[in-house]
């Protein structure tokens, strides 16, 4: 029989880190929290722990070394705490919390979901196929999703650097406080543009087949934020 190691907590000490950068094959959940260290919380976390009688043993079939008993392997270069999952999708969701103003990419290789909550910080998402979902955030934002949706609810945003979110299959929703200052740049070449924020839209706006273009000022114009969807609707509402 295969008994987990005595459960338990794993943290790492993030002192000169300024970037947490992720590579998993399965669904990864990323919060924020007050304290100060890396968090990989065992209360929260579905995955079955390396069996005990595999204490001391090296893995033949891991593409890396499972230093923190959670199926994931980390190391620092340089400012950059690199995490890398080392268990395909069918593993359970991990679970990870971090300070809300360190900056993260997390990069998902498989058909799983990206849930990311509660930073003030910059955010790289990237999907291949899965949902990206992005709450109570700041930006500056960047996501790639080839397949799937994409949500993001802004608490405010980020002035010093622009914002970008992209998508090939699936829609994309984006809430924003009301008073917000943006200027937005849409394409939807094979999807349709909706929202219910007053828009001064640039009338030179282009219309053809392939980019179906908008560039419009919310409450006078700000940072951009670029949206765009091939083949999928974009939703751009005020957060309530």
């Amino acid at each position: 029989s295969f008994l987990p190691l005595q459960a338990q907590d794993y943290t790492h000490d993030l002192t000169g880190i300024t970037k947490v950068v992720l590579s998993v094959k399965t669904n990864v959940n990323l919060c924020a929290h007050e304290e100060p260290p890396f968090l990989i919380p065992e209360a929260e976390n579905g995955r079955r722990k390396k069996p005990k009688e595999a204490a001391g043993l090296t893995s033949l079939t891991s593409l890396g070394e499972d230093n923190t008993n959670y199926g994931v392997e980390i190391k620092q270069e340089g400012n950059q705490l690199i995490v890398t999952g080392l268990r395909d999708r069918r593993a359970g969701r991990l679970v990870i919390r971090l300070p809300k103003y360190l900056n993260i990419s997390v990069e998902v290789l498989s058909n799983t979901n990206i849930y990311v909550e509660g930073f003030r910080s910059e955010i790289e998402a990237i999907n291949r196929t899965g949902n990206i979902t992005l709450k109570n955030i700041t930006g500056p934002v960047v996501t790639e999703n080839r397949s799937g949706k994409t949500l993001a609810v802004f608490t405010e945003i980020n002035q010093a650097s622009p914002s970008s979110l992209v998508t090939t299959n699936g829609d994309i929703t984006i809430r924003l406080p009301p008073t917000t200052n943006v200027t937005i740049r849409s394409q939807t070449p094979r999807g349709e543009f909706y929202t219910d924020f007053k828009i001064a839209v640039d009338q030179k706006r282009e219309s053809t087949a392939y980019q179906r273009t908008i560039t419009g000022l919310i409450n006078g114009g700000g940072i951009s934020l670029d949206i765009q969807s091939v083949n999928g609707n974009i939703y751009l509402r005020k957060l309530e």
